[in-house]
């Protein structure tokens, strides 16, 4: 996958802000460099035995008990959400992989649904295939936005790393009112668009924002 599409995957998922609805509710930030991080305590990272344990292949199906359990599981969930529809998939390295689709109740004379919001989904496997091309030579975390986007706020400070981990600072699309108005998709374009307008919340690592 070329870097510059991943770049636009990365601006439209993993845009970060502190504080604020509007821009009128604070001032954008313009920073020479990146800052020190003065927000709340973050986790520490997992150990490497984790992804170790989790390596193994997903090869086959679970077994019948387990199965029969997250297929009840997944009829309460439809049932408790009333979800037009519900996708899932569980997987145990090493045991198998089970997943199932499900329609709930629809209105009269209302289409199947054929299209999923996947949202904040998009996040992990955005920073996998960037650590891909981290690993191949093709890209590194500490390259810059300016890069790519030379003329966006702060993208000569913002690096691949505080996109990846939410500490950019770069305004979120999601908390624009008149964007969030228009229903149905937005082209990454629009999206960095509303991101670059209302400007930056914190200089680069200074803080972390989902």
């Amino acid at each position: 996958m070329n870097p510059l599409t991943l770049l636009w995957v990365v601006g439209c998922f993993c845009l970060s802000l502190r504080a604020a609805q509007d821009s009128t509710d604070w001032k954008p930030v313009h920073c020479d460099s990146a800052k020190p991080y003065h927000g709340p305590k973050l986790h520490a990272r997992p150990p490497a035995s984790v992804f170790a344990g989790a390596s193994g292949a997903l090869n086959g199906s679970l077994d019948t008990n387990t199965s029969m359990r997250l297929e009840k599981a997944l009829e309460r969930a439809l049932t408790a959400t009333q979800a037009p529809a519900v996708t899932v998939a569980v997987g145990v390295p090493g045991r198998g992989l089970w997943s199932a689709t499900r329609l709930g109740q629809l209105t009269a004379g209302e289409p199947s649904p054929q299209v999923f919001y996947w949202a904040s989904a998009g996040k992990a496997f955005t920073a996998v295939v960037i650590l891909q091309l981290v690993e191949e030579g093709k890209l590194k975390l500490d390259d810059k936005l300016a890069r790519w986007f030379p003329d966006f706020p702060n993208a000569k400070v913002i690096t691949l790393d505080h996109l990846l981990t939410h500490t950019s600072g770069l305004y979120s699309f999601q908390n624009d009112s008149t964007l969030r108005s228009r229903p149905g998709y937005k082209s990454p374009e629009t999206l960095l668009a509303v991101a670059k307008a209302h400007g930056n919340a914190f200089c680069p690592g200074e803080y972390w924002a989902y």
